[in-house]
């Protein structure tokens, strides 16, 4: 994400991988997909990579399968 910086970014994430473990799938691209938990990432790996590109998490859906990020200066306070 270095070509636009976009004011709000949504992410799917993987809840059942709890905070704070930072957990990451291997990328296989012959995955098939079983019914099990094994997708995706924890809420806390897709937050860390967040962070360093100037974003900070402001919630997630109730469902718990999106992340909400802003960018960091459209923060209260700071605009």
């Amino acid at each position: 994400m270095t070509a636009v910086r976009p004011r709000v970014v949504a992410i799917e994430y993987n809840a059942t991988f709890r905070p704070p473990h930072k957990i990451v799938q291997e990328y296989n691209p012959s995955h098939v997909w079983n019914s099990d938990n094994a997708f995706g990432a924890s809420l806390s790996a897709v937050d860390a990579p967040g962070s360093k590109l100037g974003y900070v998490l402001v919630g997630c859906s109730f469902a718990g399968t999106n992340a909400f990020f802003i960018r960091q200066d459209l923060k209260a306070g700071k605009v």
